[in-house]
């Protein structure tokens, strides 16, 4: 049965409560825009939410942040989203360390020259290119951006600043991360170092651009931190504002489908039949899954979407939530993150079939220890 209503109106809806859903529907909200969010999952905040099972808690998907200071961009922007309500934490000078075959390990640290001056100690011989890497780093960074920037411009602005910036774009962003830091070196080991936190972005080094490389490993140049109060706490703080706005956000309320008027979106039909309007909507669940799961066929078939529906999945992962007993930090737990590969190839880093042999590689994060409230209980 389909339920209209005048409390079914809305001014912008937007689709999936992750963080790129949650803070555009926060933005809009500030700007008063009455938003519905829409979530399927039981939680808002998509890979930012919670959970507890038998006295133990975990966050779900945030490791770390980086730039997140009060005087930082992402710092500034998410103090403007919530209100100044969103603290952070440093997680410590180290913020990953990371492991190699045969012991060889080496710690991945703020401020950026600490970390420089790391690898020039355990790559003496390969000083200048350790020099070079880091230049290509905030090279690649600022045609990113210069990308992101486009899309924000419009004609003929757009175009002429693509023609200023043409070569610079085209120098990092058409190459793959493994195409640029081979360039810089031939030290096959120092290659598997710089380029082993792909997991954070989630491309392989030989797939992945290495302005996506760039603005990434970048972005913690200056140190990483946590929120206070968990990863939670982003959503417990930006919903309010979206509810002060005039807005909802639904949790446990899956869209079934995008309407359509003339072929405009006007609308979202949820999987219990309840329609909902405005005459904007976003969706922030991936190109791909909209348009295989929320768009009809007549559209779907359309060039656009034909191609759109050619992306691949990106590659997926196995997360395993333990609960110890006791302090894991007298055990030698820290705050920083830990990867560990079996090999020195990291993209070979990828677990195709089960087997009795060992993972390739894995990613270790203590989240209660980065969190300065966490507060289990004396045995947990």
């Amino acid at each position: 049965m389909t339920t209209k209503s005048s409390a079914n109106e809305f001014d912008v809806i937007v689709i999936g409560s992750g963080m790129g859903g949650m803070t555009t529907a926060a933005a809009l909200s500030r700007l008063d825009h009455k938003v519905l969010l829409l979530e399927q999952a039981q939680a808002i905040g998509g890979l930012t939410h919670s959970f507890s099972h038998e006295g133990f808690s975990w966050d779900v998907g945030l490791h770390y942040c980086g730039t997140f200071g009060h005087d930082q961009l992402a710092g500034r922007i998410l103090d403007w989203l919530s209100g100044g309500t969103i603290e952070f934490r440093s997680v410590g000078t180290v913020y990953d360390t990371l492991h190699f075959p045969d012991g060889f390990e080496i710690s991945v640290g703020r401020p950026a020259e600490a970390y420089k001056m790391e690898l020039k100690e355990r790559f003496p011989d390969n000083a200048a290119e350790i020099d070079a890497y880091f230049e290509a780093l905030l090279s690649a960074e600022e045609a990113a951006h210069m990308v992101g920037a486009e899309r924000a411009i419009p004609e003929p602005f757009r175009s002429a600043h693509h023609w200023w910036n043409k070569k610079k774009i085209q120098r990092w962003c058409s190459r793959t991360t493994d195409e640029v830091i081979a360039e810089l070196t031939s030290n096959p080991k120092l290659a598997s170092v710089l380029s082993a936190q792909w997991g954070t972005y989630g491309g392989k080094p030989k797939e992945a651009s290495f302005a996506f490389h760039a603005t990434i490993i970048g972005h913690y140049l200056e140190g990483a931190a946590y929120p206070v109060g968990g990863a939670t706490a982003i959503a417990s703080r930006l919903v309010p504002v979206i509810e002060a706005a005039g807005g909802s956000a639904r949790a446990g309320t899956p869209v079934s489908e995008i309407l359509l008027e003339d072929g405009k979106a006007v609308g979202v039909r949820t999987s219990s039949g309840e329609e909902f309007n405005a005459p904007t909507i976003v969706s922030a669940i991936g190109a791909g899954e909209t348009v295989k799961h929320l768009l009809p066929e007549e559209i779907c078939q359309q060039p656009w979407a034909r191609e759109i529906a050619t992306f691949k999945p990106s590659i997926c992962h196995f997360d395993l939530f333990l609960g110890f007993e006791g302090d894991i930090a007298q055990h030698g737990a820290t705050r920083s993150n830990h990867w560990f590969y079996q090999s020195w190839d990291t993209n070979d880093a990828i677990w195709a079939a089960a087997g009795d042999e060992s993972i390739p590689m894995m990613f270790v994060s203590f989240a209660s220890l980065k969190d300065p409230t966490h507060d289990p209980g004396p045995n947990k």
